[in-house]
């Protein structure tokens, strides 16, 4: 990753140099998605590794960050897009990234440049596949599923080893069936037993270190960055059907087809659940309501730019701080106010005295 960041980055100059210098950003509200997780840009150095959108492939790769533009404005114009799948607040030379409907080809425009009309055949990536580890966890698919079960529907007895997941088998006897075929394809020893309303209760042993297996990728019960990034897609995806079917909730859209939404009350789990469903190429939406995050599971991994149901996309004026990372690819995923997007980044400052490149705020 080193090394192609650093033949980027000379490939930058001298496109920077050669077209002149190009700065856009995104408002303090947004976020970039790292190999730590979701970043402010107080959080956020520029060196990280990052989530970026392969413009050719259409498909997120892990690449080195290589700087961060971050300056104040004060009453800037800025484009605001707010639909049920985006909210972005971008300056206007910023660098939007969407995929023709009509030719499936993505590309780039500036902000200022977008359409502000009633329709648009603009799609902006929410999500893509992609972000394969190169140092995938030794985790089968059925164990994966097994720790999905144990964070949505487990509990770690206290004073005990013992690791026990709850079921109802009155009102989810599917889901009843698809831990014991989990646990027994893990290859870990569990004993059932039963309880009122139709309760089942899935203790797995710790005198063979079949409990002990969970807790060792676990320990606090909650999701992991290593969880969400360094398992293969197999085992990504039994995870993620093992979080959504214990904490999730499935009802139907008004053609009838299922729609699924993921309910928790642990934000830094709402936060990795997002992060998963991005290398999955799954969009997801957050919304916090009072004492819990419910996080909308969306069948199309792209937000429409505007609808004629939806002309959102409007000039507004802003005071604060504005931000961008800089990416080989020159595309990043982010998020503002639960809503994941890909999106285009700043080119860094050429400073051709020194030969040299840094990032920071642009020429007022």
């Amino acid at each position: 990753i080193a090394a192609a960041a650093t033949a980027a980055k000379k490939e930058l100059r001298a496109a920077a140099v050669a077209g002149g210098l190009f700065w856009g950003c995104v408002d303090e509200a947004t976020e970039i998605l790292t190999m730590e997780g979701w970043k402010t840009h107080s959080t956020f150095d520029g060196s990280e590794i990052v989530a970026t959108f392969n413009l050719t492939t259409k498909r997120l790769e892990w690449q080195g960050g290589m700087g961060k533009s971050e300056y104040n404005v004060e009453n800037e114009p800025m484009a605001q897009i707010r639909t049920a799948r985006l909210d972005m607040l971008l300056t206007l030379n910023h660098r939007v990234v969407f995929v023709n409907r009509n030719t499936s080809a993505a590309k780039v425009r500036t902000a200022g440049d977008m359409p502000r009309g009633t329709s648009s055949n603009y799609l902006v990536p929410q999500a893509a596949l992609g972000l394969e580890p190169t140092d995938p966890l030794p985790i089968s698919p059925a164990m994966a599923a097994v720790l999905g079960w144990t964070i949505a529907e487990g509990y770690f007895a206290a004073g005990s080893a013992l690791v026990t997941i709850a079921q109802s088998e009155r009102v989810n006897a599917a889901n009843c069936g698809l831990i014991r075929a989990a646990l027994g394809n893990a290859g870990l020893t569990y004993s059932e037993g039963r309880g009122c309303g139709g309760m089942v209760y899935f203790r797995v042993a710790a005198r063979d270190g079949s409990a002990q297996a969970i807790r060792r990728w676990i320990p606090e019960k909650l999701l992991t960055a290593d969880l969400a990034f360094r398992l293969t897609k197999d085992a990504a995806e039994a995870l993620w059907m093992a979080l959504l079917r214990g904490d999730g909730a499935c009802g139907e859209t008004s053609s009838g087809k299922e729609r699924w939404c993921f309910v928790q009350v642990n934000t830094e789990n709402v936060d990795l659940f997002q992060a998963l469903g991005q290398r999955l190429g799954i969009a997801t939406t957050a919304a916090k309501r009072p004492g819990i995050w419910t996080v909308g599971v969306r069948r199309q991994p792209w937000g429409l730019w505007q609808s004629k149901k939806n002309a959102v996309s409007t000039i507004v004026r802003y005071t604060g701080v504005v931000w961008c990372p800089t990416t080989p690819n020159t595309t990043w995923v982010a998020r503002r106010n639960g809503k994941t997007f890909v999106t285009g980044n700043s080119y860094l400052q050429v400073e051709q005295s020194l030969g040299g490149i840094r990032s920071g705020a642009p020429p007022r």
